[in-house]
């Protein structure tokens, strides 16, 4: 047997943990659990790996309020049971720590979080490209996920089922198949259009079918063209100018699809005021200039326009 640099950690109970197990709103019952039972069948938690006592003492210090939801929750998940304010001097008055630096591994094979353990039966991994399986719905807006490819961006374990879980972003392709009646499905679900969580075993390994930039970029674009969809009547107009821009030019950026439409109601020159004050320049705030043209787009700041003071 070899010793493993991880800490154990044992949980005693104290009287006034006892005392809430048996309460009624959680037992629910005449028949009491003596402090005795609980503290012989404590709970033992393995620390992360670690060296030294300090470390480990460190650590539960910064655990203790995660240590105290699990051993409640073991008896009771009805939150509205537990203490209000489960505070790491609280968890100190119903529980007592017992660390023990000594832990041996009898069996010697390797200890697998439940992530792992659920990554071993599939060959999928995080940044793999994925296909979904034929009939996969999303459940908020009922669209068939079938054959929708991305990649995998991070996995977890879901802490109720066990299930791996896996947040695949959608790339390029299946982004540009997305028409703006299913983009404002999503959004007015309340779900997401650019990715989707869904258990590992409704996915397939799949070849990559672009790159992560051209992946990024197509989510910016449709983004740039739905971000204003919920918002209300000025976002319905701001929605209607970008998609009449897009339908006539798929290749416009949204700077270019403003450019555009301002360019065809705006009759220059034409008097404007300065109403934001400038880092540096000769323009100050409420000065009057004269708008000449636009002169640019810059993609941090938007559209230049050429402008002479007091016209």
């Amino acid at each position: 047997m070899q010793t493993i640099n991880r800490f154990a950690v044992i949980i005693r109970p104290l009287k006034p943990f006892v005392e809430w197990v048996n309460s009624a709103p959680v037992r629910g019952t005449d028949d009491l659990v003596p402090l005795e039972v609980l503290q012989e069948d404590a709970t033992v938690v393995l620390t992360p790996e670690m060296d030294a006592n300090d470390e480990a003492l460190d650590w539960l210090k910064n655990y203790k309020a995660k240590l105290f939801e699990m051993e409640l929750e073991s008896w009771c998940t009805d939150r509205s049971t537990w203490p209000e304010k489960r505070t790491a001097r609280l968890f100190d008055q119903w529980f007592d720590l017992e660390v023990h630096s000594m832990v041996y591994d009898a069996v010697g094979e390797p200890i697998l979080t439940t992530l792992q353990e659920a990554q071993t039966s599939y060959n999928i991994q995080p940044g793999d490209s994925v296909r979904v399986r034929a009939g996969v719905i999303e459940p908020e807006t009922g669209t068939d996920l079938s054959a929708w490819e991305g990649r995998v961006k991070q996995m977890a374990a879901d802490p109720d089922s066990g299930a791996l879980v896996a947040w695949v972003e959608w790339d390029s392709l299946t982004l540009k198949q997305l028409t703006p009646g299913l983009v404002r499905r999503f959004i007015e679900a309340d779900a997401d259009w650019d990715g989707q969580a869904m258990e590992v075993r409704d996915l397939l390994p799949a070849e990559s079918r672009d790159s992560l930039a051209q992946s990024d970029q197509a989510r910016t674009d449709l983004l740039a063209r739905y971000a204003w969809t919920d918002l209300d009547e000025q976002g319905k107009r701001i929605y209607r100018i970008l998609r009449d821009a897009f339908k006539a030019n798929p290749l416009f950026t949204s700077l270019d699809a403003w450019e555009s439409y301002l360019g065809g109601r705006l009759r220059f020159p034409f008097m404007a005021r300065v109403v934001v004050e400038q880092d540096s320049g000769p323009l100050s705030l409420e000065m009057e200039v004269e708008v000449r043209e636009f002169s640019g787009i810059d993609p941090d700041h938007g559209l230049f326009v050429l402008v002479q003071r007091g016209g």
